[in-house]
């Protein structure tokens, strides 16, 4: 996202459309340095008109805390909460 281009807003909305709830919850920090990055890229007017729509709508689906996104689809959960491992470094 240094030099950002079309493709790789695109990539990296659409990446964040689908984990942007699961991240949110496990590194907010994270969440937020991204979301300034793409602050940055609006403001400074880098990319072209549809990418800024893509932004926009990105910073929407932020604001409803992905609630139309979903981390993980309820019909894909087939492990129980019990037999979970977690493992955090």
């Amino acid at each position: 996202m240094e030099n950002p281009t079309p493709d790789s807003i695109e990539m990296a909305t659409d990446f964040m459309l689908e984990s942007g709830q699961v991240l949110s919850e496990v590194s907010p920090a994270g969440v937020n340095a991204i979301f300034e990055r793409f602050r940055t890229i609006l403001q400074d007017g880098q990319v072209d008109k549809r990418c800024q729509y893509t932004i926009e709508k990105l910073f929407k689906v932020r604001k409803s805390k992905f609630k139309d996104y979903p981390g993980v689809i309820s019909e894909l959960d087939l492990v129980q909460e019990e037999d979970k491992i977690t493992h955090e470094i």
